[in-house]
């Protein structure tokens, strides 16, 4: 049985618009249309407004980086005192709205606090607008002294939008980011990560909100406008108004935005044709993984049109090297954020002409957030390096590392498990920003003992309760494998998917179904309107004991067998298909043919507790079998293998952080196919 958790961070908008090149004849050249960013980060709120210190200035040069890479040429910041009311507002209007010109692309990015306010013009749903917490906005509401005069409502934002989006033009493209929730409480705990918003609403003590379900304003309501010349609409929500909007952790331990670091990671990924709800499906993937306990959403007018662009995005997927260290060694502005870590290749291409051909192939040696070193396979000039477009020939995969802070009130206890997690490799003992927490202390870290230990991800949720055991060393085994099965199932929610072409990919539905019981056994009746269970952006929800089956399409020429896997929030890995009563050679679809599994033997039902669970296929030209591996993993172990068997192997190694995106590891395996879908039970 499956179970699939519900979401459950808060509220972050995106607004994005899309750009299109206006056609004019070959003798009169057009001007170009201008790509304009402003970012907005509030880290250190003063003292006396009440909020607390978040990290949000974390986000800027994410973002930044993802916004030069495509081709954004004016790109304004404003960050902590910079980020008044008066600031921000004054910015959008001087840096924007008087500079933008029809069909230029517009991105707005706001990483801060955000609260509800009491509804001052009878406008919304629930009686609460949604506002921005700029530097000087206060959390309390002090009649007289501080009744939100300094919050950004959203009735304002929206003006403001909508001035742009006219002069955009329905040639425009605008985009803005809202990493910000608008409900849910601020983590007490240090240890835990912090969540960007509060639960206290801003209001008098007598007020009364009055619903207006004839409304229903907020940001996201002005994604639905209308078609009357001006530049489309697209909204991305980190969460649910219900829900908290949480910090996580990038590949060195510095905490970022959720919202922030999966949307810039992907906009320095993604292929050039790729649409606004596609980019919304890898945000959310990445998310179910950084931030398990949210829900992204997604709304607009234009989430089936290219980002940036209503034609194909003019971006090539090439970085322009940096440094020159030496004839074999150079520098490049794109590090882990692209993904590449050590072990990716790259090839060099002259700037200009034929890339049929490279100059040279590196690997990179290092890489940073933001950077990487390559090492090159021959001598290149200065001038030869610097003068080439770098392009990305395979992706390595990140590794299996975990940051851990263990904090156990007895003593010899922990001593026992901090020297037998230093022994790992892959664990790495910190005293801040930590992936998980063992301890016995409460959620709060209140001084008192507490009545088990336990282990807790960065969001504070218990994901092991350790039974008690006779010696400290039973302790420490326990949590090195429970350490281990987390950082394996993290690492395969992380397998991004490997996009389908003519020869060979895969992609899964999950069909829900209605089903009577016969002799035993659940038998398959009919299939619901799948319609039913997804949301405008298509998210897939469903409520507990909801049954359902798998249908796998094949795009490719060649037959795909597979296996499908489920991973929790709490970081539980589940194989789904093979199940004990089929072979692993059955599950197959013919080359360019679907196929609905909906025989007893493959039918689920979604059963609790509530959450967001990634559920993925994964496919090769040759039958495998995972139930090695994944039973190997659960059992405290890393892998396991089968001789005489490649892609099990393969992907054994793969689940190690030995492999590569593309699926070749050592030239091993040709044809492999991943897809994942992100499934939500309330």
């Amino acid at each position: 049985m499956v179970l699939i958790k519900k979401i459950g961070l808060s509220a972050l908008i995106l607004c994005v618009f899309k750009v299109a090149l206006a056609k004019s004849p070959a003798f009169i050249p057009e001007k170009p249309p201008k790509r304009h960013a402003l970012v907005i980060a509030v880290s250190d709120y003063p003292q006396e407004t009440g909020w607390s210190k978040i990290n949000s200035v974390n986000d800027v040069p994410l973002v930044t980086a993802a916004l030069q890479y495509h081709g954004f040429e004016n790109i304004y910041t404003l960050k902590n005192a910079e980020a008044t009311k008066s600031g921000i507002l004054q910015a959008i209007k001087t840096k924007l709205l008087n500079k933008v010109s029809q069909g230029d692309v517009v991105v707005i990015h706001f990483s801060g606090h955000g609260q509800q306010i009491y509804d001052d013009n009878g406008d919304e749903l629930d009686g609460f607008d949604e506002a921005l917490v700029p530097y000087d906005a206060h959390m309390k509401y002090q009649l007289g002294v501080y009744e939100g005069q300094k919050h950004i409502r959203d009735d304002q934002v929206g003006a403001l939008l909508q001035q742009i989006q006219q002069k955009l033009g329905k040639e425009g493209n605008l985009m803005m980011v809202v990493d910000a929730c608008y409900s849910g409480t601020i983590s007490r705990g240090t240890d835990f990560a912090e969540s960007r918003g509060t639960d206290d609403k801003l209001m008098p003590t007598n007020y009364i909100a009055k619903l207006n379900p004839e409304n229903g304003g907020g940001l996201d309501a002005l994604s639905r406008g209308k078609d009357d010349g001006m530049a489309p609409l697209v909204v991305f929500s980190g969460a649910r108004q219900n829900q908290k909007n949480y910090e996580t952790y990038d590949d060195f331990n510095n905490p970022v935005g959720s919202l922030s670091l999966a949307l810039s990671k992907n906009l320095m990924q993604v292929a050039p044709s790729t649409t606004y709800r596609e980019l919304f499906d890898m945000v959310k993937a990445d998310m179910a993984v950084s931030s398990p306990m949210q829900s992204p959403q997604l709304e607009g007018n234009g989430l089936d049109q290219m980002i940036f662009s209503k034609e194909r995005n003019e971006f090539g997927n090439y970085f322009i090297p940096e440094r020159y260290v030496n004839k074999l060694e150079v520098e490049i502005p794109a590090g882990t954020l692209a993904g590449l870590h050590p072990g990716s290749k790259v090839a060099f291409y002259n700037f200009r002409g034929d890339d049929n051909e490279p100059k040279a192939y590196g690997e990179v040696k290092k890489s940073s957030t933001l950077g990487s070193t390559i090492v090159l396979d021959r001598g290149m000039s200065k001038r030869s390096a610097l003068k080439s477009k770098v392009k990305v020939t395979d992706y390595a995969m990140r590794g299996l590392e975990v940051h851990v802070k263990v904090e156990i009130s007895d003593q010899n206890i922990d001593q026992a498990v901090e020297a037998f997690l230093k022994q790992n490799e892959s664990i790495q003992l910190v005293q801040s920003f930590p992936d998980l927490i063992v301890s016995d202390l409460s959620f709060e870290q209140a001084s008192a003992r507490g009545d088990e230990i336990k282990v807790y991800n960065h969001m504070g949720l218990i994901i092991e309760r350790l039974a008690v055991f006779d010696s400290p060393q039973e302790y420490a085994r326990e949590i090195q494998n429970k350490i281990n099965q987390y950082a394996v199932a993290t690492y395969i929610s992380r397998l991004q998917d490997i996009e389908p072409d003519e020869t060979f990919g895969v992609n899964l539905e999950i069909v829900p179904i209605d089903y009577d019981m016969r002799a035993g056994r659940a038998v398959f009746t009919a299939e619901r309107d799948a319609a039913q269970y997804s949301d405008a952006a298509g998210n897939v929800q469903f409520p507990e004991g909801q049954a359902f089956a798998f249908r796998v399409n094949n795009f490719g020429r060649n037959d795909a067998y597979f296996n499908i896997l489920e991973v929790d929030p709490q970081g539980e890995i589940s194989l789904l298909l093979p199940v004990k009563e089929i072979t692993h050679t059955e599950l197959f679809v013919e080359g360019g043919k679907s196929h609905f599994f909906n025989q007893p033997q493959y039918l689920f039902g979604f059963s609790g507790p509530v959450g967001s669970h990634v559920i993925k296929v994964i496919a090769s030209d040759k039958p495998f079998d995972l139930r090695p591996v994944i039973n190997s993993v659960n059992s405290g172990g890393r892998s396991g293998r089968s001789d005489g068997d490649p892609v099990q192997t393969h992907l054994s190694d793969l689940l190690e952080g030995k492999g590569t995106r593309s699926g070749r590891l050592n030239g091993g395996l040709e044809n492999l196919g991943i897809h994942t879908v992100v499934v939500e039970v309330k």
